[in-house]
């Protein structure tokens, strides 16, 4: 089968001041192949009964989504992980007609890596500052970057914190031209097998009705990479200032095992081709697992690992599907067969991102001035929950009977 996937797409949350999220649903697309293989065996009552053993492929990915947001004036800005480092951020910034100033302080933890500067520059004058700095430690790193412009009066301070508990990243001033950008992408894979037992019935005219039933067990996992990435304006000076990033990998492995059933009705209209509608019920346990590893960037100045994520889910699932196909048959006791087909699943398990706390306390901004304490606190967390999905598209498969 070729078509979108249906899953139901994790929630992704970067956090701003407003408390705004940039969410993306991840559309799949992709193919699912199967091959049968058929026995026919002595039934109860001298009716014919057929084993049929089905295995399928499922393959699909999204394309990369992206979301860019530019700052274009006075603002504040803020970026967390899921987890909080422990530290503190102070950014200030000031203009008037005879100077442009920004200053901050950045330290980690009570007695972990610290960072203090100003940058001033003298107003109506061309030209401008930008500096930054990094302190890095045993329990992680401390950055602050300023930026000043004498002519137009711009002033801009950005920090941040890093250790294994997460990350913060914080802006403040005349920050234009600073730009956030979140890229997403997933992919999916299924392994799917049933053994249906079936049995076929002739029904008035060139009708015919095929009903069965059996076990079946499958595999999917789901990965989702996503990243934000941080670029700082430099202002009117040519001086590169580090991008900073936070990278985050989400995986979702699920084992199904249950029950199916399937039934078709089938008629003849050529010589060589037959139409065959189709219908199927499943319901199964499901366990799922997921995992979740998180990185921190300082362009320049390496990875740092964050505090792994982890959750654990089961219950039962149920699905339903309907097809048409067209089938034509081949030589010793093959099929091939074409159509279209769509299939409806509920409890399906998926991530979604669980705000641990509302308003923000610890944080406090003016727009030119900021203060962010960092706590070491848990700011949203990933727990495996369950939803509804698709799937649909062409499909194209191979029988063979022995």
């Amino acid at each position: 089968m070729v078509g979108k996937i249906g899953f139901p797409p994790p929630e992704a949350d970067s956090f701003t001041p407003s408390g705004r999220s940039a969410n993306f649903d991840d559309a799949l697309s992709g193919g699912r192949f199967t091959l049968s293989h058929g026995w026919q065996i002595r039934g109860p009552w001298d009716r014919p009964l057929f084993l049929a053993l089905n295995t399928g492929l499922s393959l699909a990915q999204s394309e990369e989504k992206v979301l860019n947001s530019v700052s274009s004036g006075v603002s504040s800005m803020l970026v967390t992980s899921s987890g909080d480092p422990v530290g503190r951020i102070d950014l200030e910034t000031a203009s008037d007609l005879s100077s442009s100033s920004a200053s901050g302080t950045v330290r980690l933890g009570d007695a972990g890596p610290t960072i203090s500067s100003t940058a001033i520059s003298t107003g109506g004058l061309p030209g401008g500052i930008s500096q930054f700095a990094v302190s890095s430690g045993d329990d992680g790193m401390a950055f602050l970057a300023l930026t000043t412009e004498g002519q137009s009066g711009a002033a801009a301070a950005y920090g941040a914190l890093v250790d294994d508990r997460g990350f913060t990243f914080l802006g403040t001033g005349d920050t234009r031209g600073t730009s956030i950008t979140s890229r997403r992408s997933a992919r999916f894979r299924a392994f799917e097998q049933d053994a249906i037992f079936a049995t076929r019935v002739s029904l008035e005219g060139d009708w015919g009705m095929t009903a069965g039933v059996g076990p079946m067990y499958s595999q999917t996992k789901y990965a989702v990479r996503r990243s934000i990435s941080i670029d700082i304006d430099e202002g009117a000076v040519d001086r590169e200032v580090p991008d900073l990033a936070l990278l985050h990998h989400d995986r979702i492995d699920t084992r199904y095992a249950g029950l199916t059933g399937a039934a078709s009705v089938s008629r003849s209209i050529t010589r060589n081709w037959t139409m065959r509608l189709g219908g199927g019920l499943g319901v199964s346990r499901y366990w799922s697992e997921y995992t979740g590893s998180s990185q921190a960037l300082v362009e320049g100045f390496g990875l740092t690992d964050l505090e792994a994520q982890s959750d654990t889910l089961s219950g039962i699932s149920f699905n339903t599907q309907a097809s048409l196909e067209f089938v034509r048959p081949l030589s010793k006791g093959a099929s091939l067969s074409l159509g279209v087909s769509a299939q409806y699943s509920g409890a399906v398990p998926t991530l979604e991102n669980r705000r641990s706390h509302g308003r923000r306390d610890n944080l406090a901004s003016s727009g030119t001035n900021s203060r962010y304490e960092a706590r070491g606190e848990r700011n949203f967390a990933p727990e495996l929950t369950t939803r509804d999905s698709w799937t649909y598209g062409l499909q194209l498969g191979l029988t063979q009977v022995f």
